[in-house]
């Protein structure tokens, strides 16, 4: 059984008490020594213990999840080594700008969803004047308080005043590793960039970027302390992925436990956040308290297609319960936020109107405290985002128990088509839970969400289908990853549903969702016990919910208190 070094420990609690009191007190040479630990040791995970410690002091405990958007796709003259946009390596024809109108429907979810930061990535030369332009255009069509970052290329001080004038918030830039060797820029060039930002009214972020397994703990150490010399708001630990078809593209990647070493020497060094890329667990346990997500345009993939604009490189909702779930204090809504103000949204009479938020003529259905009126569209994010926060909180294997806690959130209850999204939605929740694996839990909802939105209202009456049967088999398909060119699901996914509908059937009419639900989710629970192994549990009840149906059948129903033959 290995001991661990107790030489290494003092120096980690003496180097944890300087830290705390001054960041500044970390030493290069005790940042080499820190990286210099084998990131597999005992050794390196105590290192990480006490980083996470002062993450608890220096960052309040707080994390935070962004949005980053690659907004062109073309070929970047400055053809560095490891950038699969660069013209050199020929990995990329011709030139696409994503157009404002295609970030800002995204913005737009992304705010009902909670997220409030938002970074413009480009390539090295894109136009500034552009950019400006493409701030002032999200700035004018979607209001409330939220953050837009630029990660682009040098910027002089003039510029980086127009840009804040224009909307801009904060900007990303760095001197990267072997800066004029692996690049074509030299270190003073970034710098006076970095200084232009530091100067201005945006606000500095910085990194490590990009590790390699070249890359010496000298090195990373000298350049932590370069960047904290600066300012930056925060300093992010990047792994470089190494695109097929660079120079760098045969070699092997950094490990992420060397990510997460990273982002905890930092930690000690720096006051403020410290991100990691890729972010995982480990690199949370270690003081990482922030990441993005992106979509669009990235330098990393080895080939790129426009048309997959909009589709998340991970899953976001999964890193923000991630970081909860590692003991952060992280930005999940607690109530229906209004995504202007985020104060609570609540159902309303529907009415027309012009809604405040997209600026659409149409009928709105919901109101905020701060008398913000939102068309179902704008709705509708805060909705799913609310149906997510109670799946991912709660422990229950009982499918009717979950929708009910979801039925619960007055602005999901008032918005009843969205039975067709809640149901399949408590069925994946009760199901990760009964199978004890809730990783894929959050990508599952959205999956599934996804796919019950797609049923009609009304279908019952209109299609011989009805709703509650459809979210059964939206679920299946969804846990079972069914497709129609699928063989063996395909046609138990059809039993399933078909059963359903044949209960439903025999209950006759007319309509009744919870009744419905009620024989499809007793039907679906039995189902997938016996197909797939899992137990989610079924507690029989009678229905409490006639006033929800003015048609109720009364005591003529299988599930009422009076029921009778």
């Amino acid at each position: 059984m290995h001991t661990m070094d107790q030489e290494i420990r003092s120096f980690i609690d003496d180097a944890y008490e300087r830290a705390m009191k001054d960041s500044e007190l970390i030493t290069e040479q005790d940042l080499v020594r820190m990286l210099s630990l084998d990131p597999e040791s005992e050794e390196c995970s105590y290192l990480g213990k006490k980083a996470r410690e002062i993450a608890r002091v220096k960052v309040k405990n707080k994390a935070h999840v962004g949005t980053a958007f690659g907004i062109d796709y073309q070929p970047c003259a400055a053809s560095c080594r490891y950038c699969s946009f660069g013209k050199e390596w020929g990995l990329i024809q011709g030139e696409y700008y994503v157009p404002a109108e295609d970030i800002i429907p995204i913005i737009r979810a992304q705010m009902g969803r909670g997220y409030r930061k938002f970074t413009l990535r480009t390539t090295e030369y894109y136009d500034i004047d552009r950019l400006c332009d493409m701030a002032r255009t999200i700035r004018e069509q979607v209001p409330g308080e939220y953050c837009i970052s630029a990660n682009t290329g040098e910027l002089s001080p003039e510029q980086c005043e127009r840009m804040h004038e224009a909307g801009f918030n904060s900007a990303f830039h760095t001197i990267h590793l072997r800066e004029g060797i692996d690049t074509n820029f030299k270190p003073e060039t970034r710098r006076a960039t970095m200084e232009a930002i530091k100067g201005s009214s945006l606000v500095l972020t910085a990194g490590i970027d990009p590790i390699g397994v070249e890359h010496t703990n000298e090195e990373i150490a000298e350049r932590i302390v370069t960047l904290r010399a600066m300012k930056p708001k925060s300093m992010c630990s990047m792994k470089r992925i190494n695109p097929k078809g660079t120079p760098v593209g045969d070699l092997p990647e950094v490990s992420d436990r060397r990510v997460a070493q990273v982002a905890a020497a930092i930690r000690f060094a720096t006051d403020g956040g410290v991100s990691a890329v890729p972010m995982t667990r480990i690199a949370m346990e270690w003081g990482a308290n922030g990441s993005s997500i992106g979509t669009g345009a990235n330098p990393r993939d080895s080939s790129h297609d426009i048309h997959t604009f909009g589709k998340w490189r991970s899953d976001q909702d999964a890193l923000r319960y991630m970081f909860r779930d590692a003991g952060y204090d992280v930005d999940i809504p607690e109530k229906a936020e209004c995504p202007i103000c985020r104060s609570q949204l609540r159902p309303m009479q529907k009415e027309f109107g012009k809604c405040a938020f997209c600026g659409k003529e149409t009928d709105l259905v919901s109101r905020c405290d701060d008398s913000h009126k939102l068309c179902a569209s704008c709705t509708e994010p805060v909705i799913r985002a609310e149906i997510k926060r109670v799946c991912m909180s709660t422990q229950s294997k009982d499918p009717y128990d979950i929708l009910m806690d979801i039925l619960d959130v007055p602005i999901v209850f008032d918005r009843m088509v969205k039975f067709h999204i809640a149901i399949p939605a408590a069925l994946v929740t009760a199901y990760c839970n009964a199978k004890g694996d809730r990783s894929r839990m959050s990508s599952l909802l959205d999956e599934a969400m996804w796919r019950g939105d797609h049923v009609p209202p009304r279908a019952c009456g209109h299609w011989g289908t009805c709703g509650a049967a459809v979210s059964c088999g939206v679920f299946f398909s969804t846990v079972t990853g069914t497709s129609p060119l699928s063989e063996e699901s395909f046609g138990r996914l059809h039993v399933l549903t078909g059963g359903c509908l044949t209960e439903i059937g025999e209950n006759g009419g007319p309509r009744c969702c919870n009744r419905s639900t009620l024989s499809s989710l007793r039907r679906t629970v039995d189902f997938v016990k016996d197909e797939l192994g899992v137990e989610m549990e079924w507690h029989d009840r009678v229905c409490d919910k006639q006033s929800w149906n003015k048609q109720c059948k009364g005591a003529k129903c299988p599930y009422n208190p009076n029921h009778r033959s």
